[in-house]
């Protein structure tokens, strides 16, 4: 929690969680539907330890409502124990500025946000932050940004439902299982989350391969390993795609499974690239091209007739650790008219590399 602070994060916090869910272990009989004073003062607890420890977070009432391991009763039943969860943060000190959020379904459900949302109408709810969770894997990717916009112009943008003051969509859950630590589709999310415009996304954490969740395991939901506390391959891919968001530079790309970020670093310019896609309908690599334009408008490129270019890999390495991207390719290229283009002679599935240029 203090590192938190530090970094002035704000957290999304589950309520259920702390309620916990109803399982064969009680017969599913713990839930808020035949505990609703036990799920409100739950509530109510959580509100007064976040009051007493100064944190403001994103209140997300319950976690994949649309799925029998997190809820077995009715959507109805879901929707009013929502908004007896929500009248409970509402009603206490603080509650009328908390940020809340819903529905946190397991997937896009046009048709369950629908009824979700017309419920908070008639019920005279606002919603902060309209959530759902992403799990689309290898070429579905790109559908993310679909299902972001789809929401932006049935629910956020129209006037139906302005009474709901939708301030923010975040994909409180991102990547499957099987995709958690392929380099080339997590920044494949990332293109495709800042395409849809989305406005948050958090990774989810998965059970690995020695039947152990790294949901509690203090590795960053897997991106280090627990034991070592090093950094694998999927770390480095976020660690770059963290870099890339300053000076951002444009960048398209005409391989539909090559994603790219780039941007301005001083004296460098650096080119982050991932490949992602069905193993069996893509190729094992692929060479990139790449052609970078009006580089004279660039304080360091200005003069340059030539440049130094050098490729680093992030190969998908699943749950081994690395210390560092692997350098495997440097050459140099001409600067001509503003231009400079070159080639990565290798890129493979599910990886990414990075590319300095200087």
């Amino acid at each position: 929690m203090a590192r938190m602070k530090i970094f002035g994060a704000q957290p999304i916090f589950t309520v259920s969680d702390v309620f916990k869910y109803a399982s064969a272990d009680d017969d599913f009989k713990k839930t808020p539907v035949r505990l609703m004073r036990q799920w409100k003062d739950t509530v109510k607890s959580v509100m007064f330890q976040h009051r007493a420890e100064r944190i403001k977070p994103i209140y997300d009432i319950w976690n994949e409502p649309n799925g029998k391991q997190f809820w077995s009763g009715s959507n109805e039943e879901f929707f009013d124990t929502y908004k007896n969860g929500y009248d409970q943060i509402r009603s206490m000190v603080g509650g009328s500025t908390a940020m809340i959020s819903g529905p946190s379904i397991s997937k896009f459900d046009v048709e369950f946000l629908g009824k979700f949302l017309d419920y908070c109408l008639a019920n005279k709810m606002t919603l902060d932050v309209l959530s759902w969770h992403e799990f689309k894997s290898e070429d579905d990717i790109p559908k993310v940004a679909d299902d972001i916009l789809l929401a932006k112009s049935m629910f956020v943008n129209n006037p139906k439902y302005a009474a709901l003051h939708i301030k923010s969509v975040q994909i409180n859950e991102i990547i499957p299982q099987s995709d958690q630590f392929s380099p080339g589709s997590i920044l494949a999310y990332f293109t495709y989350l800042e395409k849809g415009g989305a406005d948050g996304a958090c990774k989810a954490c998965w059970t690995e391969s020695n039947g152990k969740s790294n949901c509690f395991n203090n590795s960053l939901d897997g991106l280090i390993d627990a034991e070592s506390m090093q950094p694998r391959a999927a770390w480095w891919a976020y660690n770059y795609y963290n870099l890339s968001l300053a000076n951002r530079l444009k960048y398209t790309s005409n391989n539909s499974h090559v994603v790219g970020f780039a941007n301005y670093q001083t004296n460098n310019i650096q080119v982050l690239l991932g490949y992602y896609g069905n193993k069996t309908a893509n190729a094992a690599v692929t060479s990139v091209n790449v052609n970078l334009r009006n580089v004279q408008s660039l304080a360091s490129f200005a003069t340059k007739s030539t440049v130094n270019i050098s490729v680093l890999s992030i190969p998908n390495t699943g749950e081994k650790v690395m210390d560092g991207p692997n350098p495997i390719y440097q050459t140099t290229a001409t600067v001509s008219n503003g231009q400079i283009s070159f080639s990565v002679p290798q890129l493979y599935l599910s990886g990414a590399c990075v590319v300095n240029i200087n």
